[in-house]
C-alpha cells in the first residue's frame, strides 16, 4: 500500500486488508498474536531503513519488549492460575495427540474438535464448554488426520521456502 508505484487500487486494498487484519486480531484477543503483528511491523521496518534508522528501529523494538516485559511483571497472576492454565493446554494438546491416534488418516472432521473434546480428553479438565486446542498445528492433524496434518506443515515449509529464495 505504501510503495511509491502502488496505484490507487492496490492501496486501498493494501490498507483495507491490513485494517481487517489488525481488526480480527484485536477482536481474537490473541497476546501472541498481536506481538507478532508487532514483530512483523518492526521486521518491515528495519529492513526498509539504513544505518542510523535501523538504530532507532532496535531502539524501539527493545523499549517495545522492555514495556511488554514490565506490563506482563506488573499484571499479578496467582501460580494456581498460571498452572491451571498450562495444563489446560497440555491437556488440549493430549487431546488433539489422542483424536489423531484414533482417526489417522481422515481425523474427527472439520470443525469437530469440540464435539469430540469430552470423548478423548486425556488429562485434569479446569475448563467447561466449548474448547479450542489452542494451537493450529495440533487442531490440523486432529480434526484432518495425518494426510491434512502433512498438507498444513507443507504449506508452511513452502512459503517459507519461497520467502528465503525471495528474500
Amino acid at each position: 500500500a505504501f510503495r511509491k508505484a502502488a496505484h490507487l487500487g492496490q492501496q486501498v486494498l493494501g490498507i483495507l486488508y491490513a485494517g481487517i487484519s489488525i481488526l480480527v486480531i484485536w477482536y481474537s484477543q490473541s497476546r501472541g498474536a498481536m506481538l507478532a503483528l508487532a514483530v512483523q511491523f518492526l521486521t518491515v521496518g528495519y529492513l526498509k531503513s539504513n544505518g542510523k534508522r535501523r538504530l532507532g528501529t532496535l531502539l524501539l523494538a527493545g523499549l517495545l519488549g522492555a514495556g511488554y516485559y514490565a506490563a506482563v511483571k506488573a499484571i499479578p497472576r496467582e501460580s494456581e492460575e498460571m498452572h491451571a492454565s498450562s495444563e489446560s493446554r497440555i491437556t488440549y494438546w493430549k487431546t488433539a495427540v489422542n483424536m489423531t491416534l484414533h482417526h489417522p488418516v481422515f481425523g474427527v472432521g472439520y470443525d469437530q474438535y469440540p464435539k469430540n473434546y469430552d470423548r478423548y480428553s486425556i488429562g485434569t479438565k479446569y475448563e467447561w464448554g466449548q474448547r479450542a486446542a489452542h494451537s493450529s498445528w495440533f487442531l490440523a492433524f486432529a480434526e484432518s488426520g495425518i494426510p491434512g496434518g502433512i498438507l498444513y506443515v507443507a504449506f508452511f515449509v513452502t512459503v517459507l521456502r519461497t520467502a528465503w529464495h525471495n528474500r
